[in-house]
């Protein structure tokens, strides 16, 4: 669990570009903004985790459509999606 991680925290992941794996499981703080300012643009991203990040909607899964490398996505326990 990272409850304390917020989008804020996410928007310093996109600094990561080689990066390939990630998992903010239960991050309660991170909405679909985080989502857009710090994953859509992971290009190289292949394994993504956002089981039970509650704040996030169809509107933050939807910036993901570009990630062309991304293999596996967890959105369980996301209620809004």
């Amino acid at each position: 669990e990272c409850d304390r991680v917020t989008d804020a925290g996410v928007g310093q992941v996109a600094r990561l570009a080689a990066l390939t794996s990630l998992h903010l499981c239960w991050c309660d703080c991170v909405t679909d903004k985080g989502v857009k300012s710090g994953l859509a643009s992971l290009a190289l991203l292949e394994t993504l985790g956002l089981s039970g990040c509650r704040q996030i909607t169809d509107a933050g899964v939807k910036c993901l459509v570009g990630l062309s490398a991304l293999q596996a996505l967890d959105l369980s326990n996301c209620d809004q999606v």
